[in-house]
């Protein structure tokens, strides 16, 4: 957590549908900023950023979602990983619940407006405390 804006990374090796959910996000949720990857790698290497927040599509053309997922949480990246695909198969769900994901979303409108409800209710918590530490300092 780094405080304001709340900065939410999308996994998502199609561009259309990463520019979707980034424009949806957009007129949603005022002071969030996303940054859009079309490959994991990019998204890795760009973890010093300390997202807030990533959205992680399942099928990739490389990878899966799930085996991204391991990455992130071998290398001790604290963070929340919300998972989104086509693929409702609850084995998948199940899986990806017990590597770290925190929920699973399919991409759907009800999908992308459950995200929408998760970045707000976060957003306004992470911004918050963020507030509340920084006063501290003052």
């Amino acid at each position: 957590m780094r405080g304001e804006p709340y900065l939410i990374f999308c996994i998502d090796d199609d561009p259309e549908s990463s520019g979707l959910l980034e424009e949806y996000i957009a007129d949603a949720v005022k002071g969030c900023q996303v940054m859009s990857f079309v490959n994991p790698e990019g998204a890795i290497k760009n973890m010093y950023h300390n997202p807030d927040l990533i959205i992680l599509d399942y099928s990739l053309q490389t990878t899966t979602g799930l085996e991204v997922l391991k990455k992130i949480k071998n290398k001790s990246i604290e963070t929340t990983v919300l998972m989104l695909s086509n693929y409702t198969d609850p084995e998948v769900k199940n899986a990806t619940l017990e590597y770290g994901a925190t929920d699973f979303f399919a991409k759907d409108d009800d999908g992308y407006d459950n995200i929408i409800k998760y970045i707000k209710r976060n957003a306004h918590k992470s911004a918050s405390i963020w507030n509340k530490l920084t006063s501290l300092f003052r």
